[in-house]
């Protein structure tokens, strides 16, 4: 491969040895040429070395050029007349995804151009219609910037996640049509700052039966998510029938699906024999998702919203996160029940922007036929956000229930009930405490349960509520 690796025999001298603490490279004795007046004598893999980095080759020979492959005009040593004259070896640090490997893996160098797999200081783009992917069994993907996109929507490429993040990058830009995915549970870091622009996505894998994946975003300075851009979990929760808020389905018997539970109770199933999902989590902490409805008989269930996590130096929200449960199907009979709104958590230095943060519950199906067969309504989610330096937001939070299904406009079927929003701003000693959202125009179904120990807020709100 052109590299002396341990225990490897070249043409130009015997076995090889490399001391990697000391960074040295030795040859066996004698060194000599297979060929006279050959001036090809090694490559060297000079991927890892920063703009300005000096690479030494310590030897005593005469009139000898090593040259990187990757730049094949610039010399890095020149050895003249015994003496060794040491050259700077300049890093080009820009990297443009065009996939040539054809496999769209991130770590696949032929993908990149130049044919180098990115690394800390590296300035990444991508910019076609591909989706790449960063598989987990590879390590942490490495960068200094990264945009995905172009500032006009012209491409629509998506970087798919599924390791992490190995360094600390300076900067992350998600323009519009582009998404970026994570398809694992393990934190995305960022040092500087990250920006998606309008028509940009961020979200995280649906998830079945396991929670595989969610949302997690630790950004060390200011985060911008603009009017027009999305972070949003909707139906990435537990599948139908799964999570522990789950729904019950329909059975055999002549019934909806019920809703699934999370902040609050799910909606019963009609005619109210299939009780909703169960409360589960906390109202000081997200750590995990939503729970899917139960199915009706011949009516799928909707999914549980998904687990968005957010850190950082400084929040500009002007535009949405969401993490909604998904509406229950309602083809022919014994619609299925509306999974349970997901988890948003949110923790900030700063809070500014008018954008929403919402986790509803999804609605229950509708009967083809009857009134008696429609589906539960999902519960509302739980969202707690925290600030601790300065808030001029004028955000909204949202964690309304689920409607239950109906059969021209009528139902037996029970709405969902509403979720949880904690909310502490920086001049305030403790917590606010909403159940719904100050915007809900769903009349509960069902219960949802507070629990403390003790339980001090600053504020209790409930809204359309007994």
């Amino acid at each position: 491969n052109g590299r002396i690796e341990a225990g490897e025999t070249t043409a130009v001298g015997g076995a090889g040895s490399v001391d990697i603490a000391a960074g040295n490279i030795t040859f066996s004795t004698p060194f000599t040429f297979p060929t006279a007046g050959m001036n090809y004598v090694m490559t060297a893999d000079l991927a890892n070395l920063t703009g300005g980095d000096a690479f030494r080759l310590n030897l005593s020979t005469s009139n000898i050029a090593l040259v990187s492959v990757t730049n094949g005009t610039e010399t890095a040593l020149r050895f003249t007349g015994g003496r060794v004259s040491e050259a700077m070896h300049s890093v080009n640090s820009i990297i443009v995804w065009d996939g040539g490997a054809a496999d769209g893996l991130w770590h696949s160098a032929d993908n990149w151009d130049p044919n180098t797999v990115p690394v800390e200081y590296s300035q990444v783009t991508i910019d076609q219609d591909v989706t790449v992917t960063a598989l987990a069994s590879e390590p942490g993907v490495r960068f200094n910037t990264l945009v995905i996109g172009n500032s006009g929507g012209t491409t629509s490429p998506t970087l798919v996640l599924s390791t992490g993040i190995a360094n600390a990058p300076a900067a992350l830009t998600v323009h519009k049509n582009a998404t970026l995915r994570q398809d694992t549970t393990q934190p995305l870091s960022i040092q500087g700052n990250l920006t998606v622009n309008q028509g940009g996505k961020l979200t995280h894998a649906a998830n079945a039966s396991s929670r595989a994946a969610i949302l997690d975003l630790r950004v060390g300075n200011t985060f911008t998510l603009n009017s027009g851009s999305t972070i949003t979990a909707d139906a990435a929760g537990y599948g139908g029938g799964y999570g522990p808020g789950a729904g019950l389905p329909s059975l055999a018997a002549a019934t909806g699906g019920s809703g699934a539970g999370y902040g609050g109770f799910g909606g019963a199933g009609a005619p109210g024999s299939k009780p909703g999902g169960a409360p589960y989590g906390s109202i000081y902490a997200v750590s995990d998702l939503g729970s899917g409805g139960g199915a009706g008989s011949a009516a799928g269930a909707g999914a549980g919203g998904g687990e968005i996590h957010i850190t950082a130096g400084s929040l500009v929200l002007n535009g949405l996160i969401t993490a909604d449960g998904e509406a229950g199907y309602g083809a022919g009979t014994r619609g299925g029940g509306g999974g349970s709104g997901g988890g948003i958590m949110i923790t900030a230095g700063s809070l500014s922007g008018s954008g929403i943060i919402s986790a509803k519950g999804g609605d229950g199906g509708n009967d083809a036929s009857v009134a008696t067969e429609t589906g539960g309504g999902g519960s509302g989610g739980r969202i707690v956000l925290t600030v601790d330096g300065s808030d001029s937001s004028t955000v909204k939070l949202r964690a309304h229930p689920g409607s239950r299904g109906t059969y021209l406009g009528n139902s037996s079927a029970a709405n969902g009930a509403p979720g949880s929003i904690y909310r502490k701003r920086p001049e305030q000693p403790n917590y606010d405490l909403t159940i719904g959202g100050l915007e809900n125009t769903v009349v509960s179904g069902g219960s949802t349960t507070v629990t403390g120990s003790p339980l001090t807020v600053d504020t209790f709100t409930a809204v359309n509520a007994e």
